[in-house]
């Protein structure tokens, strides 16, 4: 209860307490890594506080490098929302989340097979409440204040995506000299790595390894492209120049840092990611002489059923209202009940 309590942005760990949770699900700790002591500077007071996100995950196995982007993600981030899409895992993968989730209470979208990075990231969107979504890719390890610097981007002119810097990533995203050493790096490289940065936002094209989305600009331009790029790659450059042609820029948050080890799951899965990158930028190039800008989310995803929505109401009438406008907006699959309480003398 109380980990719902800090993930929903209502309750924060102990000032100056970041040790090991302990729990049975996340990946053992090296006492030797000076593990608390790296984390000690990353208390409440230097918590950098923020809207709501969803966090989209897609997974198809690659167990253990999800356990690590889990970990950190349940220590380094507050106030979100978390989605985990299983992109057909295999049984021990499936067993691992339906036993997290009783733990960590994510919502989880099981796929019998993979349907790709794209239509996973669609069914996030079509389960996310949040008016900020963030994929994120399984492979990843987080930082602290990962998501506050991130979600401060948006402060930069017509801000509509925002990307981290990171280790293994195209572009003005990947910071020189990580790249061969970052399946060596522990967790204390990691967030000292981050620590050093500077915080600033430069406008360039963002990769889809973190990949932070208003929902604004997800109401304009639909979904990803999923039937035009299939498994992955430039998926994320598609949506990116859609936004554009929209009146949104794109800004990598150079202080927010996300470790990336990169090509994981392609690899667990036997997928040639070389190949596809090569069928897919042939893809891009096609879908940007189109010009269109909105891709219609027909995704499917299990939570079909209508769930009841009970709202007592005392006076308050302008709260009320964008109450019932969040709710209506951002879920289709609910019943509204108004209960109006009469006050007596």
């Amino acid at each position: 209860m109380a980990l719902r309590w800090i993930n929903s942005g209502i309750a924060h760990y102990v000032d100056g307490y970041y040790g090991d949770s302990g729990n049975k699900y996340l990946a053992p700790l090296d006492p030797s890594s000076g593990y608390n002591k790296v984390f000690d500077h990353h208390s409440l007071k230097d918590y950098i506080r923020h809207e709501r996100v969803t966090i989209v995950i897609p997974l198809l196995d690659a167990l253990d490098y999800f356990k690590k982007c889990l970990e950190s993600l349940i220590k380094f981030t507050q106030n979100y929302e978390l989605i985990i899409i299983d992109n057909g895992s295999d049984n021990n993968t499936k067993e691992y989340l339906l036993e997290c989730k009783k733990e960590f209470g994510f919502k989880l979208q099981t796929n019998e097979n993979n349907m790709g990075f794209g239509y996973a990231c669609n069914q996030g969107i079509k389960l996310a409440t949040s008016g900020y979504i963030c994929f994120l890719n399984s492979d990843t390890v987080l930082t602290p204040n990962w998501l506050g610097k991130l979600m401060k981007g948006f402060n930069q002119p017509n801000a509509g995506i925002l990307g981290p810097s990171t280790c293994y990533s195209g572009g003005r995203q990947n910071l020189t000299g990580l790249m061969e050493k970052r399946f060596s790096m522990g967790l204390a490289d990691i967030v000292g790595c981050s620590l050093q940065l500077k915080e600033e936002y430069t406008e360039t094209e963002i990769f889809g390894f973190c990949y932070l989305v208003k929902r604004e600009v997800i109401d304009k331009l639909g979904g990803f492209d999923y039937k035009s790029f299939g498994f992955g790659n430039y998926e994320e450059s598609d949506f990116n120049h859609r936004a554009r042609l929209a009146g949104y820029k794109t800004y990598c948050a150079k202080g927010a840092y996300v470790h990336h080890y990169g090509s994981i799951t392609f690899e667990s899965a036997g997928i040639s990611q070389n190949k596809l990158m090569r069928e897919n930028i042939s893809k891009l190039k096609e879908a940007k002489k189109l010009g269109k800008v909105y891709v219609e989310n027909d995704v499917k995803i299990d939570n079909d059923e209508k769930i009841d929505v009970i709202i007592p109401v005392l006076d308050r009438k302008e709260e009320t209202i964008k109450t019932l406008e969040s709710l209506i907006l951002r879920n289709k699959n609910i019943n509204i009940l108004i209960i109006t309480i009469i006050q007596t003398i």
